[in-house]
Parts: C-alpha cells; structure tokens; sequence
C-alpha cells in the first residue's frame, strides 16, 4: 500500500504543497510538506471515537499567516537567541529579528515557512528532507536535515530527526 498525497496549496511564490497521509490500524496522521507541519493526528478516544487531537489551521493560508508554530518543524535554532546575534570561533553573526529585540525558532524565514522535497514515502511512514545553504536566515555553513514521521506497530508516531553540516 502507498501512501497518500493531495495538494494542499500553493506558496506565495507559487511552489505546490502537498498534505501526506499515512496510516495504520486505527492511527491516521497527516503532514505537509511545507514546514514539515503535523496538520492531523486522527486517534480514538477510550469509547471509539475518531479525532483530530492536533491545533491548527484549515489551509494553507493558515498557516502561513501564523506565528504560532503549529506543528512545524523549527529550525535552524528552537528558541531564542537573544539579542538576534550569537558568536562561533570568534566570529558574530547578525540574524533577523522576529520576536521583538530577539530572533524565535530560526528567524522570520525558518524551517516551519520550507518547503520540504520528499525523500521516501510508504503508508506508514514519510521522509522530508531540506538543505539550508550557507548564510540563510543568517546562519552559517550548509545544513542538510531529515525528518523521518513513522507510524509504528504499537500504534505509536515516531519521528526521527537527523542533520549534517559542514
């Protein structure tokens, strides 16, 4: 069996996204390719029940519109960075700021505003994968990141995350 996937929207720079959806036995998730975003987690209560338990957004639009992270992949950094400047090998490097004084989970362009290229994908399980050059959002060096959303046996979502930079 394949996974599903559907077009969700289109970028404001005109990229496709798509909405991906994996399932096993009475789990059912649902993950865009732009930011990596966890839309739907669909689960049954104790009584049988199917529902969403994840918050966001109805399109595209949505999310795009938000501040609020709604299960986006974060990145390059999760947090703060105070100041929106930090120093590595006595070098300091200047980030755009989006909270205030300070630069919040990787800047104004982060990895939750990507779209991510699919890597492999199967009923149960969705690589993403996304390389963030060299300077993006003021960030050094070239970073290569996956993100591997796995439903498993035990009726559980897994998800694996992995980076490499230079």
């Amino acid at each position: 069996m394949s996974m599903q996937a559907e077009p969700f929207g289109t970028t404001a720079d005109g990229a496709t996204v798509m909405r991906h959806t994996l399932a096993r036995s009475d789990l059912r998730v649902q993950v865009l390719d732009y930011g990596g975003i966890l839309s739907r987690i669909e689960v049954p209560d104790r009584a049988g029940r199917v529902a969403n338990v994840v918050l966001g957004a109805a399109d595209l639009a949505g999310y795009a519109a938000s501040d609020a992270h709604f299960g986006a992949l974060i990145g390059r950094y999760a947090n703060r960075i105070a100041g929106g400047r930090f120093e590595l090998d006595g070098r300091t490097y200047e980030l755009p700021r989006n909270e205030g004084r300070n630069t919040m989970h990787g800047g104004p362009q982060g990895f939750d505003r990507r779209v991510w290229r699919v890597e492999a994908a199967d009923a149960t399980s969705l690589t993403l994968a996304y390389r963030s050059p060299d300077g993006e959002q003021g960030f050094p060096g070239n970073l290569d990141v996956t993100v591997t959303y796995r439903l498993e046996d035990d009726g559980t979502l897994a998800i694996d995350y992995a980076a490499v930079t230079d």
